[in-house]
């Protein structure tokens, strides 16, 4: 698997690091990360260079992935209790055990108009083209955002493609994770 959660992106990153090829970020954060990811919420957020969305949307979901995803009713005000050596754990059990967020509209900036091709050859001169796409039936890549509650194993969660999606949720009657 190539996410996050239960994935090998963190251990490649560590693997990176220990060759020398990363040489910006904080690593430790990376370390704590990955020793850490199974008992932390983890959103996953499919976005390209070329991909944009509303200046707000990462506040919302990280806002509303800590009202699912963290126990609504404990002795501790984030719904973790302290463990031994600085680890947490979940106290009760969250709302949703994962949650799927669909954008069903984002813009794409391109280098030049798909219809103008006198620009074609002086993309230098042209600022490129910024493009709104809405798609009612189906969820689009950019933004395509899956949330894990702590403990979340991935094989529980269903995976299907950006293009059927919200279809295949509907007909599975799956409820994004509701306990």
């Amino acid at each position: 698997s190539g996410g996050w959660r239960g994935g090998i992106i963190g251990h490649d990153l560590l693997e990176l690091e220990a060759q020398g090829l990363i040489y910006t970020g904080d690593m430790s954060l990376l370390h704590h990360a990955v020793k850490n990811e199974l008992n932390r919420i983890v959103l996953e957020t499919r976005l390209d260079a070329d991909d944009g969305f509303h200046q707000s949307y990462m506040e919302y979901i990280q806002s509303r992935a800590l009202e699912l995803f963290l126990p609504s009713s404990s002795s501790s005000s984030n719904g973790l209790s302290e463990k031994e050596e600085g680890e947490e754990q979940l106290t009760t059990t969250p709302q949703r055990k994962w949650m799927y967020w669909c954008v069903q509209t984002n813009f794409e900036w391109h280098l030049s108009s798909h219809n103008d091709k006198s620009h074609q050859h002086q993309h230098h001169h042209h600022p490129g083209t910024i493009r709104i796409d809405t798609h009612s039936k189906y969820c689009v890549t950019p933004g395509l955002t899956i949330g894990y509650a702590p403990y979340t194993n991935i094989e529980n969660v269903p995976s299907y493609s950006h293009d059927v999606l919200i279809k295949e949720l509907l007909k599975q009657n799956h409820n994004c994770g509701s306990s």
